[in-house]
Order: structure tokens, then C-alpha cells, then sequence
């Protein structure tokens, strides 16, 4: 177990990549990634109608609609795919290293990494989809609408009363009309 951690760590610092589940759009040869070209149009078109305002929600139902096929496992588009999909660094030809990291010792368990272990961020590791314009674009549009979402207040104690008990804040609930 240690061994193979090594390798992995070993070949994140020389830039080798490392997936073994590609991201839609892509499909993999050996170790290496190759644009599925049926696919990419599929997400170049979602960054384009996301920059053109359309919602993350309207672009899945509009794919559903349409009968695109979804990534392998899932039934439908939903707004959460497209949420990672315009997130997803690997559409720009870049690629991070340890987004998450299993644990040292028994039970082995998966964990997103806040900064516990080195991440490597490593360019042009593989074809493009995109542009890097383009998904940083798509990038900012996305983190303005999350800040605009997250200061539209509509209650004057709004994420601002927090339990004694376990640190959660209380949220307005509306029952009935």
C-alpha cells in the first residue's frame, strides 16, 4: 500500500497523469486522454449556452429533453452535472492531482482534500475541449451568480442566529402559502 502511494505521489510530481474514470467528453487509450468528439460538442455547447445566460438547471432539461445521453451510469442530466462539468479543469487541457485522498490507515476512506496533502496542478497535461478563455470565463460567470445568490438576503436574520448546540445556523422555513 505504501509502495503504490509512492508511485502515485512520484508520477503527480513529474506531471504524469493519472484518471481512471475520464470525465465526459473524453475517453481513455492506455493511460492517456483522448477527446471523444460526439461528447465535446455535447460540452462545448454547454458552455456556450451558460455563458449565454441559460441556467444550469434549464441546460440539463434541455439536454433530457433532446435525448443526449448522459454520462455512463447516470439515467438523466441533472443541474449537479452540469454544475461539475463547468467546474472541471480537465475541459481547459489542465488537470489537478489529488482533488481527494484515501487515509493512511484502516478503515481506508476517501476525503476531498482541503490542503491535508500536496495537490499538483499540472497544465497541458492533455487535449483541450476548450479554450482557457472560455472556461475561465464561464468560471467567473459562475462564482459572480453564487456571490450574487449568497447576498440577496431576504430576512434581516438570515444566516445569522446560530445554535448553542451544535454551531449550525438557523434558516427561515415558510410553511404553506
Amino acid at each position: 500500500s505504501s509502495n503504490t502511494r509512492w508511485a502515485l505521489k512520484k508520477r503527480m510530481e513529474r506531471g504524469e497523469f493519472l484518471t481512471c474514470t475520464p470525465p465526459y467528453g473524453y475517453s481513455l487509450k492506455g493511460r492517456d486522454l483522448q477527446i471523444n468528439e460526439q461528447e465535446a460538442e455535447i460540452v462545448r455547447w454547454i458552455f456556450d449556452s451558460y455563458l449565454s445566460g441559460v441556467s444550469m438547471g434549464d441546460i440539463a432539461n434541455i439536454l433530457n429533453q433532446r435525448g443526449v445521453p448522459p454520462s455512463k451510469g447516470a439515467s438523466c442530466w441533472r443541474r449537479a452535472a452540469i454544475i461539475y462539468i463547468l467546474a472541471n479543469e480537465k475541459y481547459k487541457g489542465d488537470y489537478i492531482a489529488q482533488k481527494t485522498y484515501t487515509t493512511d490507515t484502516l478503515p481506508f476512506i476517501r476525503r476531498t482534500n482541503f490542503g491535508e496533502v500536496t495537490s499538483y496542478y499540472i497544465e497541458n497535461s492533455h487535449p483541450a475541449i476548450l479554450s482557457k478563455a472560455t472556461f475561465d470565463r464561464a468560471r467567473l460567470l459562475s462564482s459572480n451568480r453564487t456571490a450574487t445568490s449568497k447576498a440577496c438576503s431576504h430576512h434581516p436574520f438570515q444566516k445569522r442566529i446560530v445554535c448553542a448546540q451544535c454551531g449550525h445556523l438557523f434558516s427561515r422555513k415558510r410553511e404553506g402559502n
